[in-house]
């Protein structure tokens, strides 16, 4: 058994997504001195990789609390799509032709590389995206979970476009990934744990691939 770590390292003054989110804050409230160390974090829902319910952009959608844990633990189909140039356009014909077949309720995971960017200031800015296209390819082919190495799903001419296509049928969105390109296996199995919130439309997440 292999685990690969999708995760963003949340830290301080970390990129983020832009307005309305924030860098996180991590502070000490103790010291060992004290008797034990104990942290202060503020942190938005859109911090690092993060798992994004319906109610992100619908006032009666899906929120985490209500999730049910066999959604979030599920095999994932893989599209390995090579290194995905800047701004590019993720197409339902690329999706295609890489080969994979989604099997329906997957999770479907997208490697482009992009993730190489991580840290960088073009990582958001200057990301590929997802047309409209590719995310009604994968919702017909009942894709519960759609995520991505890359950040930004929609092109930034038409903001939130692809996200309430995906959302309005609640799937649930899982972004940005690292190590995609890592996987191996053509249908392993992720497990992608959100923090428990109340009532809450996305939290930050630790998101893992278990393979052979």
């Amino acid at each position: 058994m292999k685990i690969i770590d999708l995760s963003c390292l949340v830290e301080r003054d970390m990129a983020v997504v832009g307005a309305p989110a924030t860098a996180p804050v991590i502070e000490n409230l103790t010291t060992l001195e004290d008797g034990c160390l104990v942290h202060r974090f503020e942190l938005t829902s859109l911090t690092g990789t993060c798992l994004e319910a319906s109610a992100h952009v619908f006032p009666d959608g899906e929120r985490l609390d209500e999730i049910a844990l066999d959604r979030l633990v599920r095999p994932a189909t893989i599209f390995h799509l090579g290194n995905v140039e800047p701004r590019q356009a993720i197409t339902a014909e690329r999706l295609q032709a890489t080969g994979a077949v989604l099997t329906a309720g997957d999770a479907a995971l997208i490697s482009t590389g992009w993730d190489q960017m991580w840290k960088t200031p073009s990582y958001y800015g200057d990301s590929p995206y997802f047309t409209l296209d590719a995310i009604k390819w994968l919702i017909e082919r009942d894709a519960q979970i759609i995520g991505a190495d890359f950040g930004r799903y929609d092109c930034p001419d038409r903001p939130l476009e692809v996200t309430r296509l995906m959302l309005a049928t609640n799937r649930l969105l899982l972004a940005p990934l690292v190590n995609v390109t890592k996987i191996t296996d053509r249908r392993p199995l992720l497990v992608a744990l959100p923090i428990k919130f109340k009532g809450v439309c996305g939290s930050p997440c630790r998101a893992i691939i278990i393979q052979n």
